[in-house]
């Protein structure tokens, strides 16, 4: 399993290095991680290429779920905070500060 994630990190630091653009870099890691999780769904337990690529499909399933889950979290709470009610510089009808009124 390490080989392929270091083969993954290969691709992304080549690929930025080169210039190419995050979603092709992404697209890339998905296509490794896809042929991987199809190796492991296909191939008999005993096969060699599946034995050195983790020997089942669920941790490749759990990280690619991990990795969604850090990748929807900023958008995901910057939606959530955005639509609270009320912050320290949203002006609330009818309140007024003691500024506003006059008052130093």
């Amino acid at each position: 399993m390490l080989s392929v994630l270091i083969l993954m990190g290969i691709v992304w630091g080549a690929g930025r290095w080169l210039g190419w653009p995050a979603g092709l870099r992404w697209g890339l890691v998905a296509l490794i991680w896809t042929v991987v999780v199809l190796l492991h769904l296909t191939l008999p337990a005993t096969s060699g290429l599946r034995q050195a690529t983790g020997e089942t499909a669920a941790p490749w399933v759990i990280l690619a779920g991990l990795a969604l889950l850090v990748a929807g979290y900023p958008p995901r709470a910057q939606a959530a905070h955005g639509a609270g009610a009320g912050g320290p510089d949203r002006k609330r009808p009818g309140r007024e500060t003691h500024v506003q009124r006059g008052r130093a």
